[in-house]
């Protein structure tokens, strides 16, 4: 087998990047339970032409498997451009979080009482939800750092437990230390799969079904596909350049949706008045039904009539979140709602969305017309055009 392999690698000019990296280690990617029987089974093969553009190569382990993984990170010029920060989205999985939920029912009386003196109920409803996705995002930053930290000291840990049980393979105790430490650190990586599966937006998984390969490189796949990484230019050049990609993007759709002022030649005044004299007129009852300040139990059916897992606007905050704290949120949004019928404008959250591009099938991403735009609406707008609708739907 090392012969072949060697064959390989003459042939192909490739080379053992991690040897090549770590000349005097000494280190193992497959062992028995017993650790009487250790070897290096795994190896990265790489060509020699990317040998300066590795820094680094090491063996980790990994749960799950009688194998260690070895990981391998190669510098690009396309990935040293700094991508923004993007929109932030709310950890559905909060919602199961009690000390979370606890906290947040805790402090909501707080956030409302910090604006009691803000008169436009629009505005008003905006800082509240800012101030409950500042809560939310601090909160899970220290969540995320503790977890963090935990992973780190369990990987150094079953590390180091490695190296004396190689050594010292007869010794129980380093044994059952390792496996303790394994099935910790599983746990975590399973609350970490979890959140993986969600947001590579799978609609299926039982357990068994699939790795947590196959949901990482899902997961994966959707951001690369999202992301415009190199851009065609209207002059013919490509860049990699973020904001010279964002401004040809705005300039393209710009000028792809302007309004054409020149109106069709078959659309005179005539053929106008003959379309509007088949609109038929709403009576009366009808317009007052279809109008009006919008009501609590409205809002809550409008919201219930939404599926799960959709994307959020530009606030974050799905229709999961709005179901799970509806006792708690639906005044101040109500408010808001009726506020803005009487003013004649939603506010500024409400009212703004996000243009996100998705990739045509099987077609070149470098040319802004293979990128198909969607709106992504705040869960607000939604509900409330949902309202409206209902009402629109029981007139016969």
């Amino acid at each position: 087998m090392v012969e072949e392999i060697n064959k390989l690698c003459n042939l192909y000019d490739l080379n053992d990047i991690w040897r090549i990296l770590n000349p005097s280690v000494e280190q193992f990617t497959w062992r028995n339970k017993s650790f009487k029987i250790q070897c290096r089974l795994d190896f990265f093969l790489i060509s020699t032409k990317l040998n300066a553009l590795t820094d680094k190569c090491k063996i980790v382990y990994t749960p799950e498997t009688d194998h260690s993984a070895i990981m391998l990170h190669i510098k690009s010029d396309e990935l040293k451009h700094k991508r923004g920060p993007g929109f932030w989205t709310f950890n559905q999985s909060l919602l199961q979080d009690e000390i979370y939920v606890s906290n947040l029912r805790a402090e909501r009386p707080n956030f409302k009482q910090k604006y009691v003196d803000v008169e436009d109920l629009r505005l008003k409803w905006d800082l509240i939800k800012m101030e409950i996705r500042g809560f939310t995002i601090k909160y899970s930053k220290n969540k995320a750092k503790k977890r963090k930290s935990t992973e780190i000291y369990l990987q150094n840990q079953i590390k180091e437990l490695y190296k004396k049980a190689e050594t010292l393979p007869n010794n129980k105790q380093i044994i059952n230390e390792i496996y303790v430490a394994r099935l910790r650190l599983k746990n975590i990586m399973q609350y970490k799969t979890k959140g993986t599966i969600l947001r590579s937006k799978v609609r299926w998984h039982e357990h068994g079904e699939r790795n947590t390969r196959y949901f990482y490189g899902l997961e994966k796949r959707n951001y690369e596909n999202k992301t415009t990484t190199k851009l065609k230019l209207s002059n013919g050049d490509f860049t990699i350049d973020q904001s010279e990609i964002l401004r040809e993007q705005m300039h393209f759709y710009k000028t792809l949706y302007s309004s054409n002022k020149n109106r069709s030649p078959d659309l005179n005044d005539s053929t106008l008045s003959a379309f509007s004299e088949n609109i038929i007129s709403l009576e009366n009852d009808d317009k007052l039904s279809c109008e009006g300040n919008v009501t609590q139990a409205e809002c809550l059916n409008a919201l219930k009539d939404f599926k799960n897992e959709k994307s959020p606007g530009t606030v974050g905050l799905q229709a999961e979140f709005y179901k799970h704290f509806w006792k708690e949120l639906h005044v101040d949004m109500i408010l808001s709602f009726n506020f803005a019928f009487d003013s004649g404008s939603l506010s500024i959250s409400q009212r703004r969305g996000i243009i996100t591009l998705i990739p045509k099938p099987n077609k070149d991403t470098t040319l802004l017309y293979n990128l198909r735009p969607i709106s992504l609406l705040n869960i607000d707008y939604k509900i409330l055009i949902n309202n409206y609708w209902m009402r629109l739907s029981m007139i016969s």
